[in-house]
């Protein structure tokens, strides 16, 4: 009967103690913290498209990129992280920002003209298709008519 009683308790509290592990892993999972804010620059004039990173202590990295007026929203979990916005022609935007569970944090980024650290930057390019033959095979070129010149006397000429 002993035994019994005893292997009830445990089971019991073994169980017991799996529930409370168990719930305080999915509310840690749960838990979720928001970033929004506007990219904007010293004129107080909205940069669109530019590129927001959340880097947190273990080196992950959040990106979103802001939408035409500027405004973002990235979602991760709560604690300290390193926040940049970066465009072209800018200033990189370099900041400290601690994200609270449930909660969302408002930042507003502005951005200083300058340099973001390529002397050239190259956005997009579309490849360059090489032609396998000379050009005036593609092209139907004529050569143009003769150029017919008349003489004209200096008699012919009036003065208005």
């Amino acid at each position: 009967m002993r035994s019994n009683t005893r292997r009830t308790f445990i089971l019991r509290g073994s169980s017991a103690i799996f529930v409370l592990i168990v719930s305080c892993f999915l509310q840690a999972q749960s838990q979720s913290a928001i970033l929004t804010g506007i990219v904007k620059d010293a004129s107080g004039a909205v940069i669109p498209k530019a590129e927001i990173d959340l880097k947190d202590d273990n080196g992950q990295v959040l990106k979103t990129t802001a939408d035409n007026s500027g405004s973002f929203t990235i979602e991760g979990t709560p604690g300290q992280y390193a926040l940049t916005a970066s465009s072209q022609g800018f200033e990189i935007f370099t900041e400290t920002v601690h994200l609270t569970a449930n909660a969302s944090t408002e930042k507003q980024l502005v951005l200083q003209v300058g340099s973001n650290g390529c002397g050239v930057c190259v956005v997009q390019t579309e490849p360059i298709q090489l032609l396998d033959e000379p050009l005036n095979l593609l092209l139907p070129l004529k050569p143009l008519p003769p150029f017919k010149f008349r003489p004209r006397s200096p008699k012919n000429l009036h003065v208005t």
